[in-house]
């Protein structure tokens, strides 16, 4: 997990790195989103050698981070926060039944990479996390940038309305939950657009199945967590609301957000 406390240095170098590692932000240079992040970066990264033990993320932390839920139910109470997330991959679509560029085009669920930012979160605040993932959705190469952060897993749907979060690693295991969605709310209008330009997906409150619906199983190991809920939130990018230019296909669009765990 240490490495999770280099997310601003390591990424901060990226963005002001006279070489680029990777591709450069849409446009070259440093946008709005960057900007804003640097500006907010630099006057925590100070805050690093105040840290407590880099090792592991303590109770105190955890229990005092505010989670920015917008519109969306809050946790339910008595359920304390165990896990923070950065997801980046594709929302699946298709539209290979339609028959009209006007029309909705079906949702084949997401699947997503996910690294572990839940020390720096706990320690400089939700913030900082807001702009690595807003600045992460809008790199068409993102790998070298994530490289500075621990795997916390993988996002994949395991039916059409079970979305799976398998947060088993060789690393770590912070468990696999199977969830379904009990409330969505609109991005912000101001929400930052994918690396292709699509507009940001809803912000989600999942429930945690427990135990999981067959023929969905879990280990004793797997299912240690006891998570009971999930936020998607500080979505960016993944939205699709037609089918122009994709009758008769199947097509992804790139996002990035924050996954909430709470136990």
């Amino acid at each position: 997990m240490q490495s999770t406390f280099y997310l601003i240095l390591s990424s901060l170098a990226y963005l002001v790195s006279s070489s680029p590692i990777s591709s450069p932000l849409e446009h070259g240079g440093l946008d709005r989103v960057s900007r804003e992040y640097m500006t907010s970066a630099a006057g925590k990264a100070s805050l690093l050698d105040k840290l407590p033990d880099k090792s592991a993320c303590n109770k105190f932390n955890m229990d005092n981070v505010t989670m920015n839920y917008g519109a969306l139910p809050p946790p339910t109470p008595g359920l304390k926060l165990y896990h923070v997330a950065l997801g980046r991959g594709t929302q699946n679509y298709t539209c290979e039944t339609a028959t009209s560029p006007s029309a909705a085009p079906v949702a084949l669920g997401a699947v997503a990479d996910l690294y572990n930012v839940t020390c720096t979160t706990c320690f400089l605040g939700n913030d900082i996390t807001n702009r690595f993932t807003n600045i992460i959705a809008r790199q068409k190469d993102y790998s070298n940038m994530a490289q500075s952060l621990t795997r916390s897993g993988h996002h994949y749907f395991s039916d059409n309305t079970t979305a799976t979060f398998n947060l088993h690693t060789d690393i770590a295991n912070y468990g696999i939950s199977f969830s379904k969605k009990t409330a969505n709310v609109s991005a912000p209008a101001d929400a930052t657009r994918g690396e292709d330009g699509s507009a940001a997906v809803p912000w989600l409150k999942l429930k945690v199945e427990l135990p999981p619906v067959a023929p969905l199983s879990l280990n004793a190991e797997d299912s240690a967590s006891h998570v009971a809920e999930i936020y998607r939130l500080n979505t960016a990018g993944g939205a699709q609301s037609t089918c122009e230019g994709y009758v008769g296909q199947r097509f992804q669009k790139q996002y990035a957000a924050e996954y909430w765990f709470w136990n």
